[in-house]
């Protein structure tokens, strides 16, 4: 899968996932009626969010520093990844907010001894499990974590320093063969850190699930996934309140969007970090929004065209 693909894919996943939540919180709506409703929901959720993982597992052994980066996301959303995702300890302490807040909403009912099937009724079995596991992954996500440290302190190395004094140097030659050659082992280190990551992710999913009783797992994944709408919504929206960033407003196919953005001084020639320009984004998006936004780029005195 192209870089490009990926970028498209994520944009259909995350849009996707509203029709997952709606099913998610209608689930919900008939829990006392039906707990077979919400097993079926689950699934289906957990079937949604193991394709997606599995889409960015193949992404990662085409190009793993391409998930590191994510330039699919906003920059406030990247401020808080860790090896291109969420760190798995934070599965646990969303189960843990869960549970203090619910906690305090059922208090009277708690003390009254009665019957509350929600997180704020998690069993002492249950929460030495969600410790346990906790424990783990922080341990696991250390190790990954210092393998990518000592990655770092090779980009360093005699045979990258090598590669970087040659006669010409780097800085007035085209030929980065040796470069490139110095940097493959690396790159293929960084892919085995990035996947044993994801896999770190998966697994913790897959545990919380089996430890969570249905009723609980459906509200800790509707928690999780407006915790992940609401924060890529402040992030896009706070990507586009800067006049000089126009990528979000670009992958996000909306023309009227754009209007504002350029309107506030931004340049849609310019290039972002990774060397594409916000016309040139729109190629990754679906047929209909390239064609309208790249006519509408070209109004603007654009020329460059998507590769």
């Amino acid at each position: 899968m192209a870089s490009r693909d990926f970028e498209e894919f994520h944009k259909k996943w995350f849009d996707a996932a509203s029709l997952q939540l709606k099913s998610l919180r209608n689930a919900l709506k008939e829990e006392l009626c039906s707990e077979e409703l919400l097993i079926q929901a689950l699934q289906q959720f957990y079937t949604f969010y193991r394709n997606y993982a599995e889409e960015k597992i193949q992404m990662i052994k085409e190009d793993a520093s391409h998930v590191v980066a994510s330039c699919w996301r906003s920059p406030l959303e990247i401020s808080f990844l860790w090896m291109g995702g969420w760190r798995p300890t934070m599965s646990i302490i969303l189960v843990f907010s869960l549970m203090g807040m619910q906690i305090e909403d059922d208090l009277v009912k708690i003390l009254e001894g009665m019957d509350v099937p929600t997180m704020a009724a998690l069993s002492g079995k249950q929460l030495q499990r969600l410790n346990s596991l906790q424990q783990r992954n922080r341990h696991a996500e250390d190790n990954i974590s210092n393998h990518l440290a000592d990655l770092q302190m090779l980009v360093a190395d005699q045979e990258i320093a090598r590669a970087t004094v040659t006669d010409p140097p780097p800085s007035e030659s085209d030929d980065l063969s040796l470069l490139q050659e110095a940097m493959e082992p690396k790159l293929a280190y960084l892919r085995d850190i990035v996947l044993e990551a994801e896999e770190l992710r998966l697994r913790a999913a897959d545990e919380l699930v089996q430890i969570l009783t249905p009723l609980q797992a459906v509200q800790y994944a509707v928690t999780a996934l407006e915790l992940g709408i609401a924060v890529r919504k402040l992030g896009v929206s706070a990507a586009l309140s800067q006049p000089q960033c126009i990528r979000g407003s670009a992958l996000e196919g909306n023309v009227n969007t754009l209007r504002k953005v350029l309107a506030r001084g931004a340049d849609p020639s310019a290039a972002d970090s990774d060397g594409r320009t916000a016309l040139v984004k729109t190629g990754s998006l679906s047929f209909p929004a390239c064609s309208e936004l790249s006519f509408f780029f070209a109004a603007y005195g654009s020329v460059e065209r998507p590769q």
